[in-house]
């Protein structure tokens, strides 16, 4: 990847979010942000109609995933910003890399469904369509294929679920078994190797990967699948994308952040070693 970004960042689309998460970041570090009902406050007070509706038009699915469950899921991609921002790896990533982390922050749970007492085990996929249908209506690059096969990829990653266990009303998990047709299918809209494709992918797949003993994913990557789609510059993205969801979740349970961080890069590490 080129050392400076050559596609759209988040803070030209997005200026007053992004001001926002490193106001929030800065806060956090010095301490004088420290619970869970702080951030969420400050967080919903932000996020006027008039911001929702700004930030719709760049991410659609934004106000929907913003309306359900009492704003978790928006509270928690702000806390992933934060986890991004405070985290030494992306301070020492390129450019490129934070910009593209950045997008991916921002779209990874667009599509996430909540409801109680359910896991949403599909929403990594359905929200890579989001992004997929979004990128290039903000000027990032897609292919002469784009316009007439975008509907059918999504179509595709949409149905790719399968149920998980015995009784009918078992929640669907990923299907990875589409994975060589969905694959291909970026590649087909935006080129393999793009950064629409990086963004695109790096949504798809966090969900494909176990980091945390206590959370393991519902459909995780073969050993071989594994191989076969996360290349060295799609495992930086992923590392980022996993250490900032993780502290998505545990910023003010500094033991439980500790710990997740630990175990993320102990997976990683595995995981890189056979890229050398």
């Amino acid at each position: 990847m080129a050392d400076k970004p050559d596609f759209p960042t988040i803070d030209n689309h997005l200026p007053g979010m992004m001001a926002f998460a490193v106001d929030l970041a800065r806060d956090y570090q010095s301490g004088g942000l420290s619970s869970w009902p702080a951030l969420t406050q400050r967080v919903e007070a932000f996020f006027t109609p008039a911001m929702l509706d700004q930030v719709e038009n760049v991410a659609p699915g934004w106000r929907n995933m913003a309306a359900q469950g009492q704003g978790v899921t928006q509270v928690h991609v702000m806390c992933a910003f934060i986890g991004l921002m405070t985290c030494p790896e992306f301070k020492r990533a390129s450019p490129t890399q934070q910009e593209l982390a950045k997008w991916i922050v921002l779209f990874h749970d667009i599509a996430k469904q909540v409801e109680p007492g359910k896991h949403d085990g599909t929403h990594a996929f359905r929200s890579a369509t989001n992004a997929a249908a979004a990128l290039p209506t903000i000027g990032f690059t897609a292919t002469a294929d784009y316009a007439g096969h975008c509907d059918d990829w999504c179509a595709l990653v949409r149905d790719a679920n399968i149920r998980h266990g015995e009784r009918d009303t078992a929640s669907p998990i990923q299907d990875n078994t589409q994975l060589p047709r969905i694959i291909e299918g970026i590649g087909h809209l935006f080129g393999h190797r793009s950064p629409a494709a990086f963004i695109v992918k790096t949504v798809l797949l966090h969900h494909s990967v176990t980091m945390l003993e206590e959370y393991p994913v519902s459909a995780p990557l073969t050993e071989r699948e594994t191989e076969r789609y996360l290349d060295r510059e799609l495992l930086t993205l992923l590392k980022l994308m996993s250490l900032a969801d993780s502290d998505g979740w545990e910023l003010f349970a500094p033991p439980n952040r500790d710990r997740y961080r630990q175990q993320t890069l102990t997976v990683f590490e595995q995981l890189e070693s056979g890229k050398r």
